[in-house]
């Protein structure tokens, strides 16, 4: 009887390897990547058009840190091998009747917030610094910050709260009670003390449909600036709209999706990540769908997740462009 090959062993023994890997991956994205998202229901599918306004507006984005994750992690139908930038970010909005922010990001005392979790989470959370929102608005002149709009009541949005003096605060009607009835056994995703030195100033989906989104709600009563529900991250997230910014249109998304793949394709987070930091999945199927929507029927619009740093970068080359 005759030896095989080593050669030919080898091969062999590559392609069993090959085999169980692609089983692994496979087994990867059954049970940890996200699975497709349910239908559009029809009466969603109504279509409201945005009036254009004509009141110009300044964005500056104030980085704070940021991180590499596979990309996977920021959206389930994405790849595990590809490597994403998370950033923190908050954004300063400049309008004729006031000067605002777009979430707050992370203050100068955001390392003390991030010793709240336990271990593992702390080493999943942990960010790169670059500055914080107290730093950060010194380098711009120290703007007076007439309110912040908080997409949702999670501890890396509202940290920057903290670096501000009674800041006025615009959060998502149904945020305030999620953040009072945040469960003290869990991570501490939700901060309350951020907000002790804040007003709360509450607001009302008062506003028509807009664009593809239920109702809405205009900050300045121009349209420059107009607020949508974006609930399932948490039961108030919201998304800003911003109207012209050197003739473009953006909306800034929160956490709804963690990158542009979570609205291209669409896509939720991993389940186990969504399981997670994800208040209802359900809702934020439908969000994401009309995220998705809305993409593919104005193109031009910039959709900005806060995290993401495709959508950081993008607001950058706008402002550089002028």
């Amino acid at each position: 009887m005759s030896l095989m090959n080593p050669r030919k062993a080898r091969w062999r023994l590559w392609l069993a390897l090959a085999v169980v890997l692609a089983a692994g991956y496979a087994l990867v994205l059954k049970f940890v990547a996200a699975p497709p998202l349910a239908p559009e229901l029809p009466e969603d599918a109504r279509w409201a058009a945005a009036p254009p306004s004509t009141v110009a507006l300044e964005v500056t984005p104030l980085v704070m840190g940021r991180r590499k994750i596979p990309r996977c992690v920021a959206a389930g139908k994405a790849s595990c091998f590809a490597s994403a930038e998370v950033v923190h970010v908050s954004y300063l909005v400049k309008h004729p009747q006031g000067t605002f922010l777009i979430d707050a990001g992370l203050s100068s005392h955001a390392r003390d917030d991030l010793a709240k979790f336990a271990l593992k989470e702390r080493l999943a959370l942990d960010w790169t610094p670059e500055g914080d929102l107290k730093e950060d608005l010194v380098a711009q002149g120290s703007p007076k910050i007439d309110f912040v709009v908080l997409t949702h009541d999670h501890w890396d949005h509202t940290s920057g709260l903290v670096d501000l003096p009674h800041p006025h605060v615009l959060m998502g009607p149904g945020e305030v009670e999620f953040g009072r009835a945040y469960p003290k056994s869990k991570p501490p995703a939700v901060m309350p003390e951020h907000l002790q030195g804040a007003v709360v100033e509450p607001f009302a989906w008062d506003g028509p449909a807009y664009e593809n989104f239920p109702k809405s709600h205009d900050v300045f009563r121009d349209g420059s600036v107009v607020l949508v529900p974006l609930p399932g991250h948490t039961p108030g997230s919201l998304g800003v709209f911003l109207n012209n910014v050197h003739g473009r249109r953006l909306l800034f998304v929160g956490d709804a999706a963690w990158s542009r793949s979570g609205y291209e394709l669409p896509s939720h987070k991993p389940r186990p990540v969504s399981d997670l930091v994800d208040h209802d999945r359900a809702a934020l199927s439908q969000t994401l769908w009309r995220l998705h929507e809305l993409h593919l029927h104005a193109p031009e619009l910039i959709i900005v997740p806060a995290h993401d740093a495709d959508g950081l970068a993008d607001v950058r080359a706008l402002k550089g462009a002028h």
